[in-house]
């Protein structure tokens, strides 16, 4: 989906974004910068520092601790990368609540996460304990709401907001406290790992 972009924004943003949106965890200025760097997007801290600001100025992102300076995507910033007009998705200027999605999106979501290749609904139905057209209605509106894409080969992927939704719950609220100063996101399959030393 095409990105409706603020003419203020740019690329060194976008890739700030993804990182916080992907991970679904809060960062501080030097976390963000390692991240980008040990996944090939290398973004100098100056850079960093000035766009932060203007991300949070602007809603994309929030301060979560002002000791460390730690950052989260807000909802609005990730209606900015699934493409949804920014500001303007159910979650209005809110963070998305995740706790708010129902226990059925979780197992389809965490079940899609799960699988080594994308899965098809017919392989999610298999694992997840529902009622079979229940869950092909709710993975009916994954899809329509965009928290879930459909390949051509009709295969299952999350979308970015799906993933941030996933890990988020996953986390709960006090996501500050599950990463250590330099907590590293690889960006190529969304999971967290800590650097030691």
């Amino acid at each position: 989906m095409r990105r409706l972009q603020p003419n203020w924004l740019n690329e060194n943003d976008d890739l700030i974004l993804e990182l916080l949106g992907k991970s679904g965890v809060a960062l501080n200025k030097r976390g963000i910068e390692l991240n980008l760097e040990l996944n090939d997007k290398s973004v100098s801290y100056s850079t960093i520092k000035r766009r932060i600001d203007k991300l949070a100025e602007a809603g994309f992102v929030e301060q979560v601790r002002e000791e460390g300076s730690y950052y989260r995507i807000t909802g609005k910033g990730i209606s900015y990368l699934t493409g949804s007009p920014y500001g303007a998705s159910t979650a209005g200027d809110e963070p998305v609540e995740v706790t708010e999605i129902e226990p059925l999106d979780y197992e389809i979501l965490d079940a899609i996460h799960s699988s080594d290749e994308p899965p098809e609904v017919d392989e999610i139905i298999a694992v997840v304990s529902a009622n079979p057209e229940r869950i092909r209605d709710r993975i009916e509106d994954l899809i329509s709401d965009g928290t879930v894409t459909e390949t051509s080969e009709n295969q299952l992927k999350l979308s970015l907001g799906g993933q941030y939704i996933l890990q988020m719950f996953r986390l709960g609220s006090d996501v500050e406290g599950q990463i250590d100063r330099y907590g590293i996101v690889d960006l190529d399959d969304g999971t967290n790992q800590r650097q030691s030393g």
